[in-house]
């Protein structure tokens, strides 16, 4: 996991399948986040409810999280998670809790990672796709 600094923007990424874990995964975030950007499948707005338990934050529902599709090739698959990772990149939030059924749910863990983490994931899958 990656230690962010205090003047860098922050993510955590969470599986949208393990609503209790993303829930205690909030305490990583020395304040609670600005933004949360899900997927938008029932089980990621399932596990917003859970992890927010009420409390309003900032949603955006986010297509480019969405599982793999049914005939979309590794390839696409990885391009597309890339672009996700890159589109949390671009958004105007310092903390931003994001609950997604892609990159995370191969990883099952919790991910805290700062900006240049973040950008480095996407680079690794595009190259990823383009040495394949």
């Amino acid at each position: 996991m990656t230690r962010p600094n205090d003047g860098t923007r922050t993510y955590l990424l969470v599986a949208a399948e393990e609503p209790f874990d993303a829930a205690a995964a909030l305490s990583k975030f020395s304040a609670p986040p600005d933004l949360c950007v899900r997927s938008p499948s029932l089980e990621a707005n399932y596990t917003a409810d859970v992890a927010f338990h009420g409390r309003y934050v900032r949603m955006i529902d986010e297509p480019l999280l969405a599982r793999r599709r049914s005939g979309e090739s590794e390839g696409d698959y990885a391009w597309r998670c890339a672009d996700a990772l890159r589109a949390l990149y671009a958004l105007d939030a310092r903390k931003t809790f994001v609950i997604s059924d892609t990159y995370v749910a191969t990883v099952r863990r919790p991910l805290l990672l700062d900006e240049r983490a973040l950008l480095r994931i996407a680079e690794t899958l595009e190259r990823a796709v383009i040495a394949a």
